[in-house]
């Protein structure tokens, strides 16, 4: 934001340069609505989990526009588990990067032996409805809750349109292992490979399962049915999209209106901020209609976040409003039917499950490193660098000297240099407290120093979005929470869903000698991998290890190549 005037002109032409050919993009796909359309296909690790387990999963994104298929513009995906009534038991945001994410869900313990649908759709789908979302029936079971029925008998589920594509829509996979039989722990080799229907090598993105195939695998597969909703289905908005194709990240979006009498308000100022890290901070000016649209950068995970107005307004109000399509199918489900005969494999099972909990090879997330939206500042200071005194006024005297307290109470202001012509600025710079916008210098002034780990100055005037600033000025506590004392009193705290941290799947790796040898291992999930990828030969190959309990175990490959089309195979393996 800071630069020399040679590289912001340079900028600002290539960015009026990208603006125009973007805003032609877009133009086009508004023009034509009806012929860009998005299309979502899950690959789920397994039919059948059982509550506090975890359900990997792999997204698919593709777009079908002018009847060539690319990869979907989208960079979200909403990702749902609804009980029979349609009341959604999880929601997750998943990052979508060049058409495709992963991620994972975990089965709250306290849900009870039934079908689910585990439905996945972006912001751009909800234009067209819950008919074009990707639906698949997912059956949990709860071993410590009686069902209500044992040998209830369900029909199957009926959904029209279930996925059927032609075999000149798919690509061919072979897949082979290194041995028919296993032992246990042993280590298995999985060679892939994607041809066209020509037999030609081609390069695809696979994602891969292997499970233990077994009668209560079977309970789910047999009824886990998938609806995969028409890629060329039209939207016919009858002019703009309501819902914007996310780009970058999870959109915010509300509704400002008049405190007093509902009425929407246009032309209103409002920052939305992050509390903590990562430093987040966004603004957006009310239409027409009072509708405002927040578009933060690298929203990841649950973060506590603020909506204030830039103006201290207090005849104003915002309503947010819900990312999740509010809308539903209306195809009932069957009653779940698990046969006395299977007890004692669902016995196992939750033993399985258990002791996985206990000694999990845990997926660990990636500790993502954000700096301040602003970047590297002209100034830090650590306090404990320096020292101690009681009042923030007295620091800024006696260290800080890029900052000018001037006046008392109410009336206080704070002045930065500015470090381009050596005199003060004249305005109040952007106050910010664990990236929290401050509105009154006053209330700043107030805190304890020894609360604040460091101070953030940056001396040169700051453009953000259509927002003028006089330099920031900075400050991070040593715990991270913002002071609500700090707050403007028409503030609205929110919970903000970023899309899920990325993870690294935790599967174990044996070698002699190893400590986990003494662990049990009773995986009936033997691995996961969701980005896997095939060369230009059209060639890849992976290795995972065997768990101490044997069978029959499937293994099953999904994939999409660059042209959109699909692939699939299953086989299966045996380990004694």
């Amino acid at each position: 934001m800071r630069k020399p005037l040679g590289y912001v002109v340079l900028t600002g032409l290539l960015l009026m340069s990208a603006s125009l050919h973007t805003s032609v993009a877009e133009k086009r796909v508004n023009e034509k609505v009806s012929a860009y359309s998005e299309q979502l296909i899950l690959h789920i690790d397994k039919p059948l989990h059982l509550v506090g387990e975890r359900i990997y999963f792999k997204v698919y994104a593709v777009a079908m526009t002018e009847g060539s298929v690319q990869s979907s513009l989208s960079r979200v995906a909403y990702l749902e588990l609804l009980d029979r009534t349609n009341t959604p038991v999880i929601q997750l945001k998943i990052a979508l990067n060049n058409g495709s994410g992963s991620g994972i869900l975990d089965i709250p313990k306290h849900l009870r032996t039934d079908y689910y649908v585990l439905r996945a759709y972006t912001n751009w789908m909800k234009n067209s409805g819950p008919s074009g979302f990707f639906h698949q029936v997912q059956a949990i079971v709860n071993p410590f809750v009686p069902i209500g029925s044992r040998n209830a008998t369900g029909d199957p589920v009926e959904i029209s349109g279930v996925d059927d594509l032609s075999t000149d829509q798919r690509f061919v996979i072979r897949s082979t292992v290194d041995a028919p039989v296993y032992g246990k722990r042993e280590k298995v080799a999985l060679q892939l490979s994607t041809r066209n229907r020509s037999e030609k090598p081609i390069g695809a993105e696979l994602s891969v399962s292997v499970y233990r195939m077994d009668e209560l695998q079977r309970v789910g597969s047999e009824k886990g049915q998938q609806f995969v909703g028409d890629p060329i289905a039209p939207v016919t908005i009858g002019g703009e999209a309501q819902y914007a194709i996310e780009k970058e990240g999870p959109l915010i979006t509300g509704k400002i209106v008049d405190r007093s009498t509902g009425q929407a308000k246009k032309g209103v100022n409002a920052y939305l901020s992050a509390i903590g890290d990562p430093s987040v901070l966004c603004m957006a000016v009310s239409d027409d209609t009072g509708r405002v649209v927040f578009n933060p950068p690298r929203l990841v995970g649950h973060l506590e976040g603020v909506v204030q107005f830039v103006d201290a307004d207090s005849s104003s109000r915002i309503m947010l409003e819900n990312p999740f399509s509010e809308s539903y199918l209306n195809r009932p489900l069957p009653e779940i039917s698990l046969s006395p005969a299977l007890d004692s494999l669902l016995n196992a099972y939750s033993i399985q499950t258990q002791l996985d909990v206990v000694f999990r090879h845990r997926d660990t997330a990636a500790t993502p490193v954000y700096r301040p939206f602003y970047g590297e500042a002209d100034k830090t200071y650590r306090l404990e660098d320096y020292t101690q005194f009681a009042t923030l006024r007295e620091i800024f005297r006696e260290y800080v000297l890029e900052v000018a307290p001037r006046g008392v109470d109410d009336d206080l202001t704070l002045r930065l240099l500015n470090k381009a012509d050596g005199y003060m600025f004249e305005r109040n710079p952007l106050m910010l407290y664990d990236g929290v916008p401050v509105l009154e210098a006053h209330k700043l002034m107030a805190l304890n120093p020894q609360e604040i780990e460091w101070v953030d100055v940056v001396t040169a005037r700051y453009y953000h979005g259509n927002a003028e600033f006089d330099g920031i000025l900075s400050f991070k506590s040593h715990q991270g929470n913002f002071h609500r004392s700090l707050f403007n009193p028409n503030a609205l705290v929110v919970d903000m869903m970023g899309t899920q941290p990325a993870t690294a799947n935790g599967f174990p790796a044996y070698v002699p000698g190893d400590r986990r040898e003494r662990i049990p291992d009773l995986r009936s999930t033997l691995y996961w991998n969701p980005s896997v990828h095939t060369d230009s030969l059209g060639v890849v190959s992976v290795e995972f290890f065997t768990s101490d309990i044997g069978g029959t175990f499937a293994v099953v490959v999904q994939g999409i190549d660059a042209t959109g089309q699909r692939g699939d195979q299953l086989f299966t393996f045996e380990v004694k």
